[in-house]
């Protein structure tokens, strides 16, 4: 059997011969241990450690590690006070060697903009400011003031400089009828505004000069309700619808029985006085339906609906010569109609602004219609003035698009209404959006209009071109506003 401890085989490895039990385990002094005996090569000496003394587990010394970090931390220290003693410094000298600035200003709380950065808020005159070397443009902003700017050149020498601004007003927006005023319309001739004036009564019809600042009532009778108004390129005469009913007995307009109670009534209405207290109406049958005059005044259009027919048609002002314009046998809505300024189109679209529907361009010449719009989104219809152009709201939006070629349209790039814009010339509208009034190019460039952002009246229902000067109207009554170029 094999012996487990000592094999029979040799062993590969060289085995040390027994150690001695008379050798100490202890270590001997240094000067006590003899020479090292020579082993013979057949038995070779074991490889035996040297004896574990205490001193072996102890840890190496690490207080002089600890004390070099510390000295390396100690020299960034410096490195980095260094730095900043050197940012402190140049920034000190750059302070210094920079100018002062004194501005004066007319106005207290005022911003100030140094090359186009806000570097004051709302700071009183007079103020200090430092400047740097070199080129920059100081600027003065305040809100319902036009800004103000200069350019000052700062040297290397330190040295203090003296600038004087003068803020001017924007315009402020005045009131010059302080009540409401319905279905208004502005005659260039006379420089006046004319419009409905409600009473307990009813709404009568007044005239207010811009002028003289007066205001005149034109019927000594009231109306007691009114549907729609047109006014006539004159303004010497306007179309006005009513429900008929006994409520206007003893008003301008009369009850007719035999058109029965609630039928919509348009009545003609002459200015021009007969004598010094009455004034000549003329209704027409219901049958005429959304009437509105021709660019002269002289005739007007219609829609014309029977039991036979649905038509567009035109007459005389006394309802004579008539003729038919347009059939619409599928059309589902009352159309209204809009002479254009230069009188070959008329506009066709649904008047109910709860019910828009596609708007539709007829041409005198061509005798055709073509489509505007193709959303079902469209209402609200105007001119531009001489005639080229079609101004109309679809999706809330306004839009326009060529009178000779419908398909070129485009949008303006902005909320609004018809009522709320209004013709600078034929390539610019004012536009009322976001209690803001705009200059709007049919480009789509937009310009905000100088002033006084705390007059602006809200809730404009209409703006009116006047001589020099924007007429906007809310329910608290006319303001005006004077156009610069």
């Amino acid at each position: 059997m094999e012996n487990p401890i000592q094999p029979e085989k040799e062993p590969m490895v060289p085995v040390a011969p027994p150690i001695s039990p008379e050798i100490p385990l202890a270590p001997k002094p240094m000067e006590s241990f003899a020479p090292p005996t020579e082993i013979a090569p057949e038995a070779p000496t074991p490889n035996i450690p040297p004896p574990v003394t205490k001193e072996a587990f102890s840890p190496g010394p690490e207080k002089p590690k600890r004390k070099l970090d510390k000295k390396i931390l100690l020299i960034l220290g410096a490195i980095v006070a260094g730095i900043i003693l050197v940012l402190a410094i140049w920034l000190g000298i750059a302070y210094f060697r920079a100018a002062t600035v004194e501005i004066s200003v007319n106005e207290n709380g005022f911003d100030v903009l140094l090359d186009q950065r806000k570097i004051a808020t709302n700071v009183n005159s007079p103020h200090k400011i430092k400047v740097k070397p070199g080129k920059h443009t100081i600027a003065i902003v305040k809100e319902d003031f036009f800004s103000s700017s200069e350019n000052v050149e700062v040297t290397g020498t330190a040295g203090k400089k003296t600038l004087v601004f003068s803020l001017s007003a924007k315009q402020t927006i005045g009131k010059i009828l302080d009540k409401e005023i319905f279905f208004p319309a502005y005659d260039k001739i006379t420089n006046s505004l004319l419009y409905f004036d409600k009473q307990e009564s009813g709404y009568f019809i007044n005239n207010y000069n811009l002028d003289t600042q007066t205001e005149t009532v034109l019927t000594t009778k009231p109306i007691a309700s009114i549907e729609s108004v047109s006014w006539s390129p004159t303004y010497k005469q306007l179309i006005v619808k009513t429900t008929n009913s006994l409520a206007l007995q003893n008003g301008l307009l009369n009850y007719l029985p035999e058109h029965g109670e609630g039928t919509k009534i348009s009545w003609l209405i002459n200015l021009e006085r007969v004598d010094l207290v009455n004034i000549s109406v003329k209704n027409y049958r219901p049958s005429l339906v959304n009437i509105a005059f021709s660019p002269q005044g002289d005739k007007i259009g219609y829609f014309f609906k029977s039991a036979e027919e649905k038509t567009i048609a035109s007459a005389d002002l006394d309802g004579s010569n008539f003729v038919r314009i347009l059939m619409l046998a599928t059309l589902e809505f009352e159309p209204a109609i809009l002479w254009s300024p230069d009188g070959l189109n008329v506009a066709i679209f649904n008047p109910d602004s709860q019910s828009p529907g596609d708007i539709f361009l007829f041409s005198f010449a061509s005798r055709l219609s073509t489509k505007v719009t193709n959303d079902g989104k469209g209402n609200e219809v105007g001119f531009s003035p001489d005639g080229k152009m079609i101004l109309y709201r679809s999706n809330n939006q306004l839009w326009w698009a060529e009178t000779a070629d419908s398909d070129k349209t485009q949008s303006l790039g902005t909320d609004g209404h018809v009522n709320t814009s209004s013709w600078l010339d034929n390539e610019r509208l004012v536009v009322a959006n976001n209690n803001e009034l705009w200059k709007v190019k049919i480009s789509g460039e937009k310009e905000a209009l100088d002033y006084k952002k705390s007059s602006l009246p809200g809730n404009i229902k209409n703006i009116l071109l006047g001589t020099g000067i924007l007429l906007l109207v809310n329910d608290q009554g006319v303001f005006s506003f004077s156009l610069t170029e």
